[in-house]
């Protein structure tokens, strides 16, 4: 039998090095998206109605140590900010009105869809559909202005896909109240924000209990209906966001984080 070829490990600082380099996130949307609905999902987990069920299905322990994933991340934000002048972590009011606006924002582009199937000009360029490139809080809001001024051009044949007026105006409040928040000024790039090298490593751990938190929520809550034909578990599926977290990413995104 041949003696085994030796391995030559670098030196610690190379070493680490060379890890950090090899590290690649395993989601495509913001780290502030990641945070919030882990957050929501750590909330789930301890709320009284399904605590019992979800202790079960991940053990005792498995709620402090989805905590502390969560401070890791957070933690991190907080202590950069102090040298970088940037906050990756939200105030409760800027996480509802960043929620609120992502909720109308995401309704405005699914319906132009219907309105212009195919029509690639008018989605990407003035809907903004698809355009994911820049993941600072700014360029968030911003694009969310442009497909605020699309909606209020395109008002008659939104109309007739079920977008009305009144979400219009909705809009246009969610993005005034983002920026009245200050959320634009704390804005910098997910990249610089969050995504040291440290970070990564700390954020897809997180990314992992929020998928294993969700995947026990599917098992004990599965979409069934009753005897009258209704569908049950919507409560609890929503509570733990299974069709909305992860958020759904544009093709190339998707194709780009496969690679990785």
């Amino acid at each position: 039998m041949g003696i085994p070829s030796a391995t030559v490990r670098p030196a610690d600082g190379q070493h680490r090095t060379q890890l950090y380099m090899n590290t690649r996130r395993k989601f495509g949307f913001p780290l502030a998206t990641l945070t919030r609905s882990a957050g929501l999902l750590h909330g789930a987990i301890i709320n009284p109605a399904y605590k019992q069920a979800m202790e079960e299905r991940l053990g005792d322990d498995f709620t402090g140590k989805f905590a502390n994933a969560i401070s890791a991340v957070t933690g991190t934000s907080v202590a950069q900010s102090s040298q970088t002048g940037d906050v990756s972590g939200l105030t409760l009011e800027q996480a509802t009105d960043l929620k609120e606006m992502e909720r109308l924002v995401a309704g405005a582009r699914r319906t132009a869809k219907l309105a212009f199937p195919g029509q690639d000009t008018v989605l990407r360029a003035e809907f903004q559909v698809g355009n994911f490139d820049s993941k600072t809080f700014a360029s968030e809001i911003e694009r969310a202005r442009k497909t605020h001024a699309a909606v209020i051009k395109y008002a008659a044949e939104l109309k007739s896909k079920g977008w009305i007026p009144a979400d219009t105006v909705s809009l246009g409040q969610a993005i005034a109240d983002l920026h009245d928040s200050g959320l634009e000024k704390e804005g910098a790039s997910d990249d610089r924000l969050g995504m040291t090298n440290e970070k990564i490593i700390g954020a897809n751990t997180l990314y992992t209990y929020c998928l294993t938190v969700q995947n026990a929520a599917r098992l004990q809550f599965p979409i069934k209906t009753d005897a009258n034909g209704g569908v049950m578990n919507v409560t609890e599926r929503a509570r733990f966001l299974l069709e909305e977290f992860p958020p759904p990413q544009p093709l190339r995104t998707r194709r780009r984080h496969a690679r990785r």
